[in-house]
């Protein structure tokens, strides 16, 4: 606000006076009161109240796409009237204790000695994360196949009608997949080829395990690049696996997803998931991939020579009869496998759905969430929470680190299970600004899988009824991506992404009750799985740890900023993403909060300001 000059005509004579212009919109927050302004016009220029306090300001990127959106701008303050005046000492040092000052550059981990227990503990997440890299290329690649090969209801039509339906059409032989001891020739296809719909490797499959709802098949190979295999005597763990898929995952599917074998009666009618695993899938992509699904296989043999012609899941095998839990063990793989396989399956879920509805795929990134949350309703069986608990650490990801720890015998055979979740979403957290749910920003990035996971659960704590209805009109909707979203929920994106942004900071925070409910995760207590994290492999139980994989107890540090002028440039806001800050000390007039372009003018049209007053 200011005094501006005012000249008034009238009657063919002036006059001049004086009177004050005011251009921002004026905010008065009380405690615990938010805002999440959802037009550019309403983002641009706001002033808060002269009411003392702390805010916590976000601008994040309400783009519905992530490419050629990064939406550089500076965030302006300014005493209106008045200069500022530094925060006290007191102030800033209360919440630099849980915050680092600068939202950019994050906290950068150090890592555990090699050859300790947790240097091979971390070496395992970072594989996890370079699998998920991997993976989600893989299912890019499967959709586009899909895409450009059109709909295979075309194609099965065909072929019924053509002489490839001798083979596929049999009956009985082409089905002796289902019998426990058949030794079926499948293909695995070729991940290391430029096209695995069309290269494959033949293999003999022997049936090790038929149960209601799946049947699990081992490679027969006994000699791989001169090693033996562990052919015959995996048995015991494909029947726990196989057991544990009927009884428990299917439900989660088909009551939570879709009809994982809503094609089957155009394909090969086997009435179960396959699942193939092979030592030859261990050495694919150097590695990098411990199981996965393809589009091929929803297709004839004429238009994808790959297609098993049915509903496949392929895997890694263990290649250590070893016990522990080093890499290639049976221990170590029956701990990983298990969440990948309901993974997997909700992929296979995803297609068939999609197929039989002749709709598209649902973009990557929410695909790929929509999957994590397959993984998460497994988990709290195994954890044994329920929906909206405010579960925290102690309850869940405390088990998924100790196996086998005789301190904690409760958590003796659990699989790794939220870890993946919390471990990538305390990453993105530490440096939001550069990532998006939208999907990878690099080659080696999985972020958005734990990001894209976070914004659903966060919407289906919110607004659903029931996560089973929820999650199934996800799945079979012909919508995709935002509108799905929207679509759920019946409310627009950029509200639901500002109140998301600020619900990541806010969520069980200390002290303060908030007026807008959302601004939590009612199922999942982020503060105390972060903080278990950092107790784990940190310093916030014991400050000698040599393990600094998660250095605070809070990964989100907004930027401090004190109440007068400051200016901040951000030259990176991706697409769906946010940066932060916290405004405090003592306020001695009107604050203005002010979106600028990075070379001056008006900010990036897709930004948008969410404010939460904190104290």
């Amino acid at each position: 606000a200011r005094t501006v000059a005012v000249q008034v005509n009238a009657n063919n004579e002036s006059g001049v006076g004086t009177g004050t212009l005011r251009t921002a919109i004026a905010r008065a927050l009380a405690v615990g009161q938010s805002l999440v302004l959802t037009s550019a016009s309403e983002s641009r220029c706001n002033e808060l109240a002269l009411t003392g306090g702390s805010y916590l300001v976000t601008v994040f990127n309400a783009s519905r796409v992530m490419s050629g959106s990064d939406a550089p701008f500076t965030f302006r303050g300014a005493a209106s009237g008045a200069s500022a005046v530094a925060a006290t000492a007191s102030v800033a040092g209360a919440l630099r204790a849980t915050a680092t000052p600068s939202a950019t550059s994050g906290a950068a981990p150090s890592y555990p000695s090699i050859g300790s227990s947790r240097f091979a503990r971390w070496q395992a997440m970072t594989q996890e994360q370079q699998d998920d890299a991997a993976h989600a290329r893989l299912m890019e690649r499967s959709m586009a196949f899909a895409r450009s090969a059109g709909s295979p209801v075309a194609a099965l039509r065909r072929m019924r009608a053509s002489t490839e339906a001798a083979v596929p059409f049999a009956g009985a032989p082409a089905n002796q997949v289902t019998t426990l001891g058949a030794v079926t020739p499948l293909k695995i296809p070729n991940l290391d080829a430029p096209n695995f719909c069309a290269s494959n490797v033949p293999v003999g499959a022997r049936t090790a395990w038929v149960g209601q709802h799946a049947v699990i098949v081992e490679d027969t190979t006994s000699v791989l690049n001169s090693a033996p295999t562990l052919k015959g005597q995996l048995d015991s763990l494909y029947a726990i696996i196989g057991q544990e898929f009927d009884t428990a995952m299917w439900p989660i599917l088909t009551q939570d997803f879709g009809n994982p074998l809503a094609m089957d009666a155009q394909l090969k009618g086997t009435g179960k998931i396959v699942m193939l695993f092979s030592p030859r899938i261990n050495q694919m992509r150097s590695g990098g991939v411990a199981g996965f699904v393809v589009s091929c296989d929803f297709y004839p043999v004429s238009s994808a020579p790959s297609s098993n012609v049915g509903e496949y899941f392929y895997a890694i095998a263990p290649t250590s009869l070893a016990s522990g839990y080093t890499s290639g063990t049976r221990d170590q793989w029956l701990r990983s496998i298990r969440s990948t396989i309901i993974h997997e399956s909700k992929h296979i879920t995803s297609f068939g759905e999609r197929f039989a509805r002749g709709t598209d795929f649902e973009e990557l990134w929410l695909e790929e969430g929509l999957a994590r949350h397959a993984e998460e309703q497994f988990a709290r069986g195994i954890y044994g929470v329920a929906w909206k608990a405010n579960t925290g650490y102690q309850a869940s990801v405390y088990c998924d680190w100790r196996p086998a720890n005789a301190s904690a015998p409760q958590c003796t055979g659990r699989p790794i299970l939220m870890l993946r979740h919390f471990d990538a979403l305390y990453g993105y957290l530490q440096n939001p600004a550069p990532y998006s749910p939208f999907g990878a920003v690099g080659a080696g990035d999985a972020s958005y899988y734990a990001t894209s996971w976070s914004l659903v659960r966060w919407m289906i704590d919110q607004y659903a009824t029931t996560e089973a209805a929820f999650l199934t009109q996800l799945i079979q909707s012909p919508q995709v991506g935002i509108a799905n979203l929207e679509a759920r929920t019946g409310r627009p994106w950029e509200e639901m992404l500002g109140e998301w942004a600020l619900s990541l900071y806010t969520d069980d925070y200390p002290g303060v009750t908030f007026a807008n409910a959302r601004l939590r995760f009612p199922s999942w207590n982020l503060r105390d799985e972060f903080r278990g994290l950092c107790g784990d492999f940190g310093p916030c139980t014991n400050p000698n740890s040599t393990a600094q994989n998660y250095p605070v107890a809070f990964p989100l540090a907004p930027r401090i900023v004190t109440f007068g002028a400051f200016s901040d440039a951000v030259s990176t806001l991706n697409g769906a993403s946010f940066t932060s800050w916290i405004v405090v000390g003592t306020q001695q007039a009107p604050q203005l909060i002010d979106l600028r372009g990075a070379n001056g003018g008006d900010p990036p049209a897709q930004l948008r300001l969410a404010i939460v007053r904190i104290q």
